[in-house]
This record gives C-alpha cells, structure tokens and sequence, in this order.
C-alpha cells in the first residue's frame, strides 16, 4: 500500500487545480485556527473545508482511488459518453460510496491540536487528503470495525492511510481512471 499511497501523493503534486485548491483551503483552515471563534467553531469549519479541500467540482470525478469492486460495478453498469467518460446512472450511484481514507474529523483533531501553519496544513491535506470510490458492501465492512469515522488507535500521522480498509478487508485499491466519473 506504501507504493499505492506515494503514486497517488505524486499524481496529486501534479494536478495544478487540486494544488491551488489545497493552498487555499490551507489558508483558509489557518485564518480560522487564528481567529476568535470558539473551539467548537474551529473545528466544524476545519472539518467543512477539509471534506471540500480536495472535491474539485464533482465530487465523484476527482476521487483518487477506486476499490476493485466499485471499478468492476462501474464499468459493468455503466454508459460510456461521447467524452469518453464512464457514468453511471443516478439510481445506481446508490450502490457506491465516497470515503475518505482518514476520516475528515480526525485529520481536523490533528491540525488543531499540532498548532499547525498554513504549510504543514497544506501537506496534511496533500498526504492524508485521499478519497476513494467503494461499493455500499465494502463501506458496511469499514462500519462493522467501529472504523466509519474512527482511524485504529495505534494509527498516526504518517502511518498508512489505508490502515483502515486493510482492518475491513477492503484490499484492493487502484489509482481511479480518469474516464471513471460514477
């Protein structure tokens, strides 16, 4: 998972739009860290602005892993666009889901409590930013470990990302193909 996890960190680094956006969504976290607002404001703002950090547009076109299962349901369900794009329709987008791979409220928890500017906020959302595509099957097994939005215990900053879906048997994840839009 360590070389899925830096292919998918690099390709991030090269999307321009997804680079200003996480700029100033950094900035924007670190004028709210330094403002007079309560904690508890602090920290739903952070949480706001990390889920939107890296979701360019649609949501669903700019995720950044699909599980096996999800890629399999989507291209056999799905209908290939003059574009060249792969959609599905609206009624079966109900059978995947999107996920974050750490969950926003915990990558909120972190930036706040490590007291971090604007750069570091910056490479937390580049490195732990990661969202992926899974089917409704693979997300009730993240939901049976306790783990919906909950990282394990053990789990830090710079660990692996994936831990939580290695926990639910939710192994296979591939970089999402550009053409996939479900």
């Amino acid at each position: 998972m360590k070389d899925l996890w830096e292919k998918i960190i690099n390709k991030r680094k090269e999307n321009a739009a997804l680079k200003q956006r996480l700029e100033t969504c950094s900035k924007m976290i670190d004028a709210c860290l330094k403002s007079n607002s309560t904690e508890k404001e602090k920290l739903e703002l952070t949480k706001k602005v990390i889920r939107v950090s890296s979701e360019i547009n649609d949501f669903r076109k700019t995720a950044d892993i699909i599980s096996d299962s999800a890629n399999q349901f989507v291209l056999d369900n799905g209908k290939e666009l003059r574009s060249g794009n792969i959609s599905l329709p609206r009624v079966m987008k109900k059978e995947l889901r999107h996920e974050h791979l750490v969950p926003c409220s915990i990558l909120a928890n972190v930036i706040i409590s490590e007291k971090t500017n604007d750069k570091a906020i910056y490479e937390i959302l580049l490195k732990n930013g990661i969202r992926a595509i899974i089917t409704k099957e693979e997300d009730k097994k993240i939901d049976n470990k306790n783990l919906r939005s909950n990282m394990p215990l053990s789990w830090r900053l710079g660990d692996n990302p994936f831990i939580r879906y290695t926990e639910s048997d939710v192994n296979t994840l591939n970089i999402k193909a550009a053409n996939i839009s479900p």
